[in-house]
């Protein structure tokens, strides 16, 4: 197989992983949303094969565009350099690509907006379980 091709292979099976991510980054929101930590942890746990095979994928991804000198190059950088054969075969995946990742930043920011909101409410609940023990003990000490 090419090397052109072979970028393709990985740049297709990136779009299939990125978009079983969302799937997962959209359960977690779910998730803690519903204060639903067992099916928080078991979603984390799901998630890390997913998460590994992608960083798989983006070594491969970088390695096969070093070969093919596409080190550094944006996609539009890379479609202006090929002939329209090859710009026929990549234009597509590098679109979809593209896509797949905007979705995937914007679910996992939305999932980092609502755990973020869940961990403040554990520390605000964690801070007033404290505070009436801090209490005590400064109003035994002054007692004394």
């Amino acid at each position: 197989m090419s090397l052109l091709k072979e970028f393709c292979n990985v740049l297709k099976e990136q779009c299939s992983c990125a978009s079983e991510l969302i799937q997962l980054e959209e359960a977690l929101s779910s998730a803690a949303s519903k204060k639903d930590p067992e099916t928080l942890d078991r979603l984390v746990k799901n998630s890390q094969p997913q998460l590994m095979n992608f960083r798989g994928l983006e070594i491969k991804r970088t390695r096969l565009a070093s070969s093919l000198g596409y080190t550094g190059k944006t996609a539009s950088q890379i479609l202006s350099s090929v002939n329209a054969d090859e710009k026929a075969l990549l234009a597509p995946v590098l679109s979809d690509l593209s896509d797949v990742l905007d979705r995937l930043q914007k679910s996992q920011e939305s999932s980092d907006r609502i755990m973020q909101v869940r961990l403040s409410e554990i520390q605000e609940m964690l801070h007033n379980a404290d505070a009436p023990v801090k209490q005590d003990r400064i109003h035994t000490n002054t007692l004394a």
